[in-house]
């Protein structure tokens, strides 16, 4: 099979993040018109759940090669004490230094995928680094000050959730070491860790994606498009009772689909409690102290 006719996508995570994880490979597997050739890449994930991830991608005809990342290559990065990140978050640097393959997709674990996503992958890049949207905080903009910090003012700031890479371009344009040693140069300024980096790094030749290929405003209340291919839970979690926005269900729907029925239970249950806790109760007993 020539690698035309499949796409070549790539994951990273521990086995903290198994679960969304999952959830996410469910939603790309099942809505794609042609074979994944998927690239695993790992250092905290024991056995069992390598086996997980290989066993649900091979139900769908899929495949799956691992690569094991040593943690003493980015012992320098900064994860900005930022909890929701963690250190697999740097991995996708490594792909054009471990990987064949000319081009390959990179997605987070969190997100959802709602369509078949070829039309996304067929993008030519063949003059690029890479394929991406605008971050949130371009959108907004509320990334002058962060871009002037990265000697980036005048580029586009993009999301690495979503990035379409030329592996051939930049593992022959650009050394592995003038990745770590931007790592090592930036560490005190990142604000979003290695998503700063690939903005310095690769930024520069940048093709543009439709944000209906990245949607990250699930927590700004605005209307759904059907043209949303890939919805991004940025921030806030929706498998969290703490989660704020109001595309909980995409994600759920997913979930249970796929076989997590009693984990949406018990999401149901923590967010109905977390209701009464914080709203319900709370106004009730303001009435109370106006009426005395």
């Amino acid at each position: 099979m020539s690698e035309k006719e499949y796409m070549n996508i790539a994951i990273a995570l521990n086995d903290n993040f198994m679960f969304p994880t999952r959830v996410m490979l469910h939603s790309l597997c099942r809505h794609a018109s042609r074979p994944i050739n998927f690239i695993l890449m790992y250092n905290d994930l024991t056995v069992t759940n390598r086996k997980i991830l290989r066993n649900l991608v091979e139900s769908y005809d899929n495949t799956i090669r691992e690569f094991f990342i040593e943690k003493e290559w980015f012992k320098d990065a900064s994860l900005c004490d930022n909890p929701l990140l963690s250190i697999e978050t740097y991995y996708r640097i490594m792909l054009p230094y471990i990987a064949d393959e000319e081009k390959i997709l990179w997605l987070d674990g969190d997100i959802i995928v709602r369509s078949d996503i070829a039309a996304l992958y067929d993008t030519d890049i063949s003059d690029y680094y890479i394929a991406a949207s605008k971050d949130i905080g371009e959108i907004k903009n509320t990334r002058t000050e962060l871009k002037e910090v990265l000697g980036i003012p005048q580029q586009v700031y993009f999301n690495a959730g979503i990035l379409l890479m030329n592996n051939k371009k930049i593992g022959g344009e650009i050394k592995k070491e003038a990745f770590f040693k931007a790592i090592a140069a930036y560490s005190d300024m990142l604000r979003c860790a290695d998503q700063d980096i690939l903005n310095i790094m690769l930024g520069g030749n940048c093709r543009m994606l439709s944000n209906d290929f990245n949607y990250q405003l699930h927590c700004d209340n605005s209307d759904l498009d059907d043209d949303v291919k890939i919805i991004h839970y940025i921030w806030k979690k929706p498998w969290n009772a703490d989660y704020p926005g109001y595309l909980d269900e995409p994600f759920w729907n997913e979930a249970v689909s796929c076989g997590f029925g009693k984990e949406y239970k018990k999401y149901k249950r923590q967010r109905k409690m977390n209701f009464y806790k914080n709203e319900l109760i709370p106004a009730a007993m303001s009435k109370i102290k106006r009426k005395k």
